[in-house]
């Protein structure tokens, strides 16, 4: 799972994870990844997450190039929200470059709102660039009805 998630990020990201990277990430307590594709056995994109208590930070979510108009990042995003849950997280948190439209797009459309912004978070060559902080609210599972 180390090694494909440092090849699916490599293809997804200018600045790739290695796998002692992906090793030392997945090692960390809370931390969790989920793989989706188009069809089983294909990876096209994946998510890591840390949870602490009841909330989470994406760390990193990226999807290959060729699917990125296949709804796997709202599905993905999905059952990330629903992993969460189970574990009694009521909060989603991320960073996304400013400039990154698009991902900025997906996430609203999957419930995330903006609630900050941080100058110079990603240095990127001689640039530094702007990342927007989002977070998505958890609503609870409802109740199991009881038959009467």
């Amino acid at each position: 799972m180390v090694t494909l998630l440092a090849e699916l990020h490599k293809a997804c990201f200018d600045v790739p994870w290695d796998v002692k990277a992906m090793t030392d990430l997945l090692s960390m307590p809370g931390t969790r990844a989920f793989v989706i594709g188009p069809a089983e056995g294909v990876p096209a994109g994946f998510v890591i997450a840390n949870c602490a208590s009841d909330q989470a930070d994406i760390l990193a979510i990226g999807i290959l190039p060729d699917h990125r108009r296949d709804r796997l990042g709202s599905r993905l995003l999905h059952h990330l929200s629903e992993q969460m849950r189970s574990l009694g997280v009521g909060e989603i948190f991320l960073e996304v470059a400013a400039d990154n439209a698009s991902a900025i797009g997906l996430y609203k459309a999957c419930g995330y709102i903006e609630i900050g912004r941080r100058e110079n978070y990603y240095a990127v060559g001689r640039a530094n660039r702007t990342a927007v902080q989002m977070k998505c609210d958890l609503e609870p599972k409802p109740a199991a009805r009881k038959a009467f």
